[in-house]
């Protein structure tokens, strides 16, 4: 009798511990579904901002969006066939695809390429739709906007049980793209600082040198370079410009008076960047386009000679200059301009210094 007792007492432990267990099972389920979604969602977000990084900086080697047109944020964003579909247009140029395939294979979507599109597909996701793409205030093919009026960001779910229709969706997850901007605006900054540091420091050796090649008196004749009070009057940035950045001044002796001009250098304002960043030492053989382009890949317009009022008063370094500047044109202090080539956009506008910067020669 007892051990029949024993037995039924044993069975209703065991079943109240059995009844536990399967209520806990479905806990134990959704727990695991979350952290899953979690680490899914994390590495879809390391991937969108990655390839997006991935893409602005192999832009600074293939000469900007200009000239390799591509889309760091994803385009047509949409729920698709149970997940989520988007892509970028990729010039070939920038041999990104390979880190493009890769950063959203590691957070689980497939990869489709069409000659210049990139086609992801990841399962079990969703986000509101948009299109950065189509949206002026963010960017077009051939130019990022550095200062939208808001940065973009993108919003999105996982489902975290695929094969249930009435599924939940996770917590929302927010790619904030505020990090990359304020990279590449600080990039640019920087950019901007070193391109007109580079071209001061020209100038201010330039006019040094001049000053200790003035003509001086031989016994018979004067000879060497410019008289020196002229020196501090040309804006020698021009002469970066020539295809003899670093020639001094020499002129013809003269048995009666110091040279006012050095014919054998020639000032130039019709000034290619090429020319002018190899001149003041900022571009090489290694680094061709780097400075060419801002930190976000636009294009770069630089202006060495702001001060200029009409045409040069001489090709040459010459007391014109200070002729000129005692009349009130082209005088000292001279400027420089370095901006973006789009002069539209608000930051160029507004004199943002990651878009436009004016600054003055010593």
């Amino acid at each position: 009798m007892w051990f029949i007792i024993e037995i039924l007492l044993a069975l209703s432990i065991l079943s109240t511990v059995l009844s536990g267990i399967y209520y806990l099972i479905p806990a134990f389920n959704r727990s695991t579904d979350v952290a899953k979604s979690q680490i899914k969602s994390i590495n879809l977000k390391n991937a969108l901002l990655n390839v997006y990084m991935d893409i602005a900086q192999a832009e600074q080697n293939c000469g900007g969006y200009s000239e390799c047109p591509a889309t760091p944020l994803p385009c047509n964003i949409s729920y698709t066939n149970g997940g989520l579909s988007f892509s970028y247009v990729v010039s070939s140029n920038l041999n990104i695809t390979n880190a493009v395939q890769s950063a959203f294979n590691q957070a689980g979507c497939s990869v489709s390429i069409y000659s210049t599109t990139i086609s992801i597909f990841c399962p079990s996701i969703t986000a509101s739709n948009i299109d950065f793409c189509s949206n002026p205030n963010y960017e077009s093919y051939t130019f990022v906007n550095p200062s939208p009026p808001s940065i973009p960001s993108i919003t999105f779910y996982t489902i975290l049980q695929p094969e249930n229709p009435a599924s939940p969706l996770s917590a929302p997850y927010v790619v904030d793209y505020t990090p990359a901007y304020q990279y590449y605006q600080n990039a640019s900054f920087s950019k901007f600082e070193q391109i007109a540091s580079s071209m001061k420091n020209y100038v201010l050796e330039r006019r040094t040198s001049e000053i200790a090649n003035s003509c001086t008196w031989n016994g018979s004749n004067w000879t060497g370079g410019m008289e020196s009070s002229y020196d501090f009057y040309v804006p020698w940035i021009l002469q970066a410009c020539s295809s003899s950045p670093n020639l001094l001044c020499q002129s013809a002796p003269n048995p009666n008076v110091c040279s006012n001009s050095c014919t054998n250098i020639s000032l130039s304002q019709n000034c290619s960047i090429n020319t002018l960043l190899q001149n003041v030492g900022l571009v090489s053989s290694t680094s061709p386009n780097f400075y060419y382009v801002d930190g976000f890949g636009n294009s770069l317009t630089i202006i060495p000679y702001a001060n200029l009022q009409g045409t040069l008063p001489d090709i040459h370094p010459s007391f014109s200059y200070m002729n000129e500047c005692q009349s009130g044109t082209n005088c000292p202090p001279f400027a420089g301009v370095i901006t973006l080539s789009n002069t539209n956009v608000s930051c160029v506008q507004t004199g943002a210094p990651y878009c436009y910067l004016q600054f003055t020669y010593p």
